[in-house]
């Protein structure tokens, strides 16, 4: 397995994708909007992935709610942007800590439900690098 994960073109995989992951496989693929259409797609595309891919490959889609969602409505929630939850730091940390959590849960819930195996999301309640959640 390669040390890469990657995209693909479309909302299914390609003959010459599938030949890609077979003779290199990555350690795993991240999904974007020209990748999801809805539901039904969206699981036929990881079906397809699943048996493309080697079974400890994980499957991502880029999503952290605001502009950056690859699972939109009307078949997914909308979510704040992170920045938002930020903001609401500057006056209210703990509601912010609760708000982050329950953002993150939502993101998690859906990403799982779309077959996804990771998210990737960053979430910065703080200007300070130092500050953990």
């Amino acid at each position: 397995m390669k040390a890469a994960i990657l995209g693909i073109a479309g909302t299914t995989l390609a003959p010459e994708e599938r030949a890609l992951f077979a003779e290199h496989p990555p350690a795993g693929v991240i999904l974007f909007g020209r990748n999801i259409a809805d539901p039904a797609q969206l699981r036929d595309l990881v079906a397809a992935l699943r048996e493309a891919l080697p079974a400890e490959a994980v499957l991502m889609v880029d999503q952290e709610g605001g502009r950056v969602a690859r699972l939109r409505a009307p078949h997914w929630p909308e979510l704040p942007p992170a920045a938002q939850l930020g903001a609401l730091f500057a006056t209210d940390p703990d509601a912010a800590r609760n708000a982050a959590r329950a953002h993150g849960a939502a993101i998690g819930a859906m990403a799982r439900d779309a077959g996804s195996t990771w998210s990737p999301r960053r979430c910065s309640m703080s200007r300070s690098p130092a500050r953990t959640m």
